[in-house]
């Protein structure tokens, strides 16, 4: 995306896609601040999740990381 083309006040959205074995971590972070982190979820269900994101939704099934202040996660 070209940078010049996008205003300063938008909010940048990057999801990071992280593979450990046959697990799919997906991460979504705005300007640089990690706003929510999903379950590990198998390849297949992450080919869902990943097209989910491509075409503008949130990946199905809220299997969202609950992470607390400290670093506890549920």
């Amino acid at each position: 995306m070209n940078k010049s083309l996008m205003p300063d006040s938008e909010a940048k959205e990057r999801w990071i896609i992280t593979r450990d074995n046959d697990h799919y971590y997906f991460v979504r972070e705005i300007n640089g601040v990690v706003e929510e982190s999903y379950a590990p979820v198998s390849r297949p269900r992450a080919t869902v999740f990943a097209a989910a994101i491509i075409q503008g939704f949130e990946p199905p099934g809220g299997r969202k990381l609950h992470i607390y202040p400290g670093g506890f996660v549920l």
